[in-house]
């Protein structure tokens, strides 16, 4: 997480000035971090980035479909 609160302090992205599917996985993937707390609260960035991206209305579009189907 360190490397990449780093690399969030000096970059909008993952890749290049705009947002991607690079931005997409990762995100897959820090999102199971978010559950915890107090390790997000260490990365600030990190944080704000993944909440950049989960309030994109994409993501919330998917969001919802997933929150409808059944288990």
């Amino acid at each position: 997480m360190a490397v990449l609160e780093g690399h969030l302090s000096a970059n909008a992205h993952m890749v290049g000035e705009s947002f991607t599917v690079a931005d997409i996985n990762v995100a897959e993937i820090v999102r199971y971090a978010a559950s915890d707390p107090d390790l997000m609260s260490a990365y600030p960035t990190v944080s704000a980035w993944l909440a950049e991206l989960h309030a994109r209305p994409g993501f919330q579009r998917m969001w919802t479909k997933r929150n409808a189907e059944p288990f």
